[in-house]
């Protein structure tokens, strides 16, 4: 929600030019960016589907955090790739504003997907973007929402075409897709 939110804050921003939309929108994507988990290492970032209190102590009813679920036991569940993917198109529409994003914090996140989501024998793709877990096939189709990050890191386009082919599940969103960013990546280079 957060993520496409705030996409669709900053779309409002550039059609109306009212500083309120990039003012929300710099506060909610410095809020993701407060709970990236940065992997020195692997030069990746990690981070949880929600936040506090959700991820440490949840809620009780008294809290009125939420009407349908009255109880919540507090879990700091890894974002999943699916959901990633929303996140993914918050921090390029941010980094395209020129807000809090920078080029490197796509690097970063285009390395997730290399070094996390997407398996090495570039068969499949994980659950999570911790890069923990097989391959979760329910996940496959969206795979393509990750290609934003390749007007970043062309090795992004690379790779998901490529696992896609491996794949051998046509989908037509994701052939579509694949095709928009092939066009884009030859007019680049």
């Amino acid at each position: 929600f957060l993520a496409m939110h705030t996409s669709t804050q900053l779309a409002l921003f550039r059609l109306t030019g009212k500083k309120e939309y990039r003012e929300r929108s710099e506060k909610m994507s410095q809020l993701l960016k407060n709970h990236l988990q940065y992997n020195q290492e692997n030069d990746v970032y990690v981070w949880t589907y929600w936040y506090e209190p959700m991820t440490t102590v949840g809620w009780k009813p008294e809290d009125m955090l939420s009407s349908n679920v009255m109880y919540y036991k507090g879990s700091p569940n890894v974002e999943d790739s699916s959901h990633g993917v929303l996140d993914i198109a918050m921090a390029v529409s941010a980094n395209r504003a020129g807000i809090v994003f920078s080029k490197e914090d796509l690097l970063r996140f285009s390395n997730t997907l290399l070094k996390h989501v997407v398996l090495p024998d570039r068969s499949g793709i994980r659950r999570a973007v911790d890069g923990k877990g097989g391959d979760h096939g329910a996940y496959f189709p969206i795979l393509h929402g990750w290609l934003e990050l390749a007007a970043t890191n062309p090795e992004v386009y690379n790779t998901i075409r490529q696992t896609y082919l491996n794949r051998g599940e046509e989908n037509l969103a994701f052939t579509a897709e694949l095709l928009r960013w092939e066009r884009k990546m030859k007019a680049k280079n």
